[in-house]
């Protein structure tokens, strides 16, 4: 990774994600070229904020032409990390970590989840798409078996804290927290929190406006 793609600030990584989904979806469908203008219409942002953005990655575009579709959505993919494969265990066997255990497209990102599981006894054991429930007291050994990488935190509020303490000291550098409560970590470990909350504040406040109420 370039030095310019080492510190990228997480709002500008978010828009990267949708540069990615829009580039990709131009290559899949043999468009070859793509403009800063393009970026920035399917975005809804200025073409200031998309060239700012691009400074950040070690990508190029050709005047009067803008970025090649194909190699845009590479650099764009090891940027993101999606070069490279990574494992995942879910922490909770509920509806949420079963749905995203069951999510087709997580693969095709490069994320697998190499296991799932739970602390209850009525869980443990059950079938989960090709994955049996685990026992979370042997998540230290699953950890090490399936060569996990990430750590996603999908039980209730009251449970997040200790589900992170687990997993960090089963040695798991990066977590991803959909339980929607602050989770305290060392500065050795990276968190992601869900947006789903602001997501929807977000929605709410668009439609207010469209609606004028």
């Amino acid at each position: 990774m370039g030095e310019r793609e080492s510190n990228i600030p997480p709002s500008v990584l978010e828009r990267m994600t949708k540069y990615l989904a829009f580039v990709q979806e131009l290559a899949d469908e043999g468009i070859e070229w793509v403009s800063s203008a393009d970026l920035a219409k399917a975005l809804s942002v200025n073409r200031s904020t998309v060239r700012q953005d691009l400074l950040h990655i070690d990508f190029s575009g050709i005047s009067r032409r803008g970025y090649e579709t194909k190699g845009f959505a590479k650099v764009l993919r090891r940027t993101l990390g999606m070069d490279l494969e990574w494992n995942m265990v879910i922490v909770g066997a509920g509806n949420v970590g079963t749905a995203l255990a069951l999510h087709g497209d997580l693969s095709r990102r490069g994320f697998y989840v190499g296991a799932i599981v739970d602390k209850d006894p009525e869980r443990i054991g059950c079938e989960v798409g090709s994955m049996r429930v685990l026992d979370v007291s042997d998540l230290a050994s699953v950890i090490e078996d399936h060569d996990i990488k990430l750590g996603v935190i999908a039980v209730p509020a009251a449970e997040a804290q200790s589900a992170a303490d687990a997993l960090i000291k089963a040695g798991i550098k990066g977590m991803l927290n959909l339980a929607m409560t602050h989770i305290a970590v060392p500065d050795k470990v990276s968190i992601v929190d869900s947006r789903i909350v602001a997501d929807l504040l977000q929605l709410s406040h668009a439609v207010k406006n469209k609606l004028n109420i």
